[in-house]
Formats: structure tokens, C-alpha cells, sequence
């Protein structure tokens, strides 16, 4: 049933973007720009990588949201740019077959969770572990589509993916409890009582900051942080779970299902490390659209289906390995292509003055 509520939602949320108007820019931070495409009207409209938005249409802009209507026509910024405030109104346009991929791409990293979920299900669906996993899955791929209405401003959303990140982590823990095998250890009881209880607090004060937010009051500023804080620490908690296991198993097959794990994980958050979470934090802009570092956090579920179902998927072996080794080697490639970018603009500012900025590439 949980499967067939996010695919709906899923559809749902595709049939709202598309029928909303293309602006083709991206925030990073709290309310920089991060990406601008070339030729959309935010380029038209003066918008620049880096600018701090102040105001949208007249009043104070809400970090991380942007409230977009169907048949809304502009949008109109106060910006802060070198010290100085600028008023900018974007002329907004119907999108193209081509931009309404670039602006619901996200969804197909819900897809991707999706699947990887249905295939898990499929080939065990009265095993506990593999429901554990199922519902973990699918909780990702609800949170991405819910993140797209959070951006838009809809409050509803924004509480809804809060308990849904809060749901994810302690089942992760969860699950690493169980997954390649159970291990038992003094306290599990109590880790996992207070995980699932910290989410609970965590979710009656976000709850609270919601019903704030919309009446118009401000909302807890410190709570974000902290939920953001508590899904990190549960994602860690369970990967020094997994390297516990690894440690303590005398089962060849859980090693090696784990090491797959480490592996999948390893190809996932690198880039999602360079790509997002480094421009996030500092502010800077975003090298390639967000959606497509995104999709290889599907790396992750798949690497653990992989690891569970190996003996029925031996065929992909081969097929696997050579696909990781090409992986690496296009990572690197970019990681080094980006180095050698930045050092340019460093050491020659001057050539890279004219309209090229990391956007464009």
C-alpha cells in the first residue's frame, strides 16, 4: 500500500510541476543561487551565480522557498549583490520538453528508490529484513518528492518531510540491527528506544514550527539544523554497524555483502559530497543540476539489494565490476577537471572575467 501511495504522489507531484511556469535557476544555501541555466529567463532577467535573494514579490523571502503558481507570469527579486541591492522581475515562460526534464528530475531519483524497493519486495516479500528494507526505501523516495513541494513554500510539506527524515534514520539503525545478520549488543534495546523517541520529540517540535509558520509567526531557526544533525548521526551510527559486523562475522558471505555495501555507499556520497553538500555548505555554486548528483544516491539501495540477492543475480558479476571501474575512473575525471577549473580562475582571473561562469559548464 506504502508503494502505491508514493507512486501516487509521485505522479501527482509531475502533473503539478509541469503545469507551473519555467523560472531555470536553483538556490544553494539559504537563499544564494547556486546554478543558473544558460538561455532561461533568470538569465535574461540579470539574475547571477552567487546572488543573495532579499525579497520575492514584494516581501521578505523565506530560506529554501520559492512559491511558484501555475499560470504566473513573473517573479520579482531584491537582490544583494558586492554590498548593493538590486530589484530584478523575471519574466517567466511555459517549459519545454527539455527544461520540464531539468526541473522534475528529481523525481527520477524517487523512481530510482522506487524500484530498487518493488524488485526487493518481489523477490522476498514475507521476509522481515527485506520489509525493513522495502519501507526504508520507499520513505526515501517519498521524502525526494515532498522535498519538491517543500521548495515551492507549502508548509504541509515541509512538516511532512521532516517526519518523514525523521522516520528514515532510527529505521536505518534499525535495520543494520538485523542486516547481514543480528548482532546483539549491550544497550541495542536502549539505542534504539532513544533513537525513535528523539525523532518523536524532534517531530512534535517540528510540527509546532510548522503551525508557527503558518500562522505567520516565525518558526524554531535551531530545529533544521538539528534534524539534519540527528539523520546524519543515525546514518553513521548505522554504517559503524555494518563495519561491526564485518569485524565480528566469522561468514564469508556477510563480508562480502558488506563490503558491497561500503562500496555502493562509497560510489554514492562521494559525489554527493563534491557535488552538493560542499557548495551547500559554503555557498557556492553548483556544478552540475542538482537532480543528477542526487541519482546516485541510488547507488546505496541497490548496492544493498545486490549484496542480499547476489546468488540469484551472478550473471551481472562481470557486468558490475566493469561498470564500477568506469564509474571511478569519470569521477576522477570530473574531480579532476573541477580542480583544474578553480585553479585556473585563481590564477588567471582575468580570462575568466567575460560570461562564463561554473554554471555554464
Amino acid at each position: 500500500l506504502l508503494g502505491i501511495a508514493v507512486l501516487g504522489s509521485g505522479l501527482a507531484v509531475f502533473s503539478y510541476y509541469v503545469s507551473l511556469p519555467y523560472a531555470g535557476f536553483e538556490f544553494v544555501g539559504q537563499a544564494n543561487i547556486g546554478a543558473i541555466v544558460p538561455g532561461s529567463p533568470a538569465a535574461a532577467a540579470g539574475l547571477q551565480v552567487g546572488d543573495q535573494v532579499l525579497t520575492m514579490d514584494g516581501r521578505p523571502f523565506r530560506a529554501g522557498s520559492l512559491d511558484l503558481r501555475p499560470n504566473q507570469e513573473t517573479i520579482q527579486f531584491t537582490v544583494s549583490r558586492d554590498g548593493q541591492r538590486i530589484p530584478l522581475e523575471i519574466a517567466l515562460t511555459s517549459p519545454s520538453l527539455k527544461e520540464t526534464f531539468y526541473t522534475t528530475g528529481h523525481l527520477l531519483v524517487a523512481l530510482a528508490f522506487w524500484s530498487i524497493a518493488m524488485i526487493a519486495l518481489i523477490l522476498k516479500p514475507r521476509d522481515s529484513t527485506s520489509q525493513i528494507f522495502v519501507l526504508d526505501s520507499l520513505l526515501a523516495a517519498l521524502a525526494i518528492v515532498v522535498w519538491l513541494l517543500a521548495d515551492l513554500g507549502m508548509v504541509w510539506a515541509t512538516m511532512l518531510m521532516a517526519a518523514v527524515v525523521l522516520a528514515i534514520g532510527p529505521i536505518l539503525v534499525h535495520f543494520h540491527t538485523i542486516f547481514p545478520e543480528r548482532s546483539s549488543f549491550r544497550g541495542k534495546k536502549a539505542l534504539l528506544a532513544g533513537l525513535y523517541g528523539t525523532s518523536l520529540i524532534l517531530l512534535s517540535l517540528s510540527t509546532a514550527s510548522g503551525v508557527m509558520l503558518d500562522r505567520g509567526s516565525g518558526a524554531l531557526p535551531f530545529l533544521t539544523p538539528v534534524i539534519e544533525a540527528h539523520f546524519s548521526f543515525c546514518v553513521l551510527l548505522g554504517l559503524a554497524l555494518l563495519i561491526r559486523t564485518y569485524r565480528m562475522t566469522r561468514s564469508e558471505t556477510s563480508k562480502r555483502q558488506i563490503a558491497l555495501i561500503l562500496l555502493g555507499t562509497a560510489l554514492a556520497l562521494l559525489p554527493f559530497i563534491i557535488l552538493l553538500a560542499i557548495p551547500h555548505i559554503f555557498s557556492t555554486s553548483y556544478v552540475v543540476p542538482t537532480w543528477l548528483t542526487l541519482l546516485l544516491l541510488a547507488f546505496i539501495p541497490l548496492s544493498y539489494v545486490y549484496a542480499t540477492y547476489r546468488r540469484q543475480l551472478v550473471t551481472l558479476d562481470r557486468m558490475v565490476n566493469r561498470s564500477v571501474a568506469y564509474y571511478l575512473l569519470a569521477l576522477a575525471l570530473v574531480v579532476l577537471y573541477l580542480g583544474l577549473f578553480r585553479g585556473a580562475r585563481w590564477l588567471m582571473p582575468g580570462f575568466f572575467s567575460g560570461s562564463i561562469t561554473p554554471a555554464d559548464v
